[in-house]
């Protein structure tokens, strides 16, 4: 099992024992520096998407707060007669 197949399949990654190594150190390197780099850009879009929904909850609160100020004031009006 290869590196990659360890990172996508859970395993743990044993590299060849009779020499013939099927991967090279540097692409070995080279696919754990991507891997490490997809990780953080995850992180930081789940981060993101936090933010987001922070604020979205706000205008969603902030919205609700003026719907029921107009409801009360055209309430209010109809009972003035205006």
């Amino acid at each position: 099992m290869n590196l990659l197949q360890s990172f996508l399949f859970g395993r743990p990654h044993t590299p060849p024992t009779d020499g013939d190594d099927t991967m090279p150190d540097n692409i070995e390197n080279l696919v754990r520096e991507h891997w490490e780099h997809l990780q953080a850009e995850l992180l930081a879009a789940k981060e993101r998407d936090e933010e987001i929904l922070a604020c979205l909850s706000r205008v969603e609160a902030a919205l609700d707060r003026l719907i029921h100020d107009e409801a009360g004031n055209y309430e209010e009006g109809e009972i003035r007669g205006h």
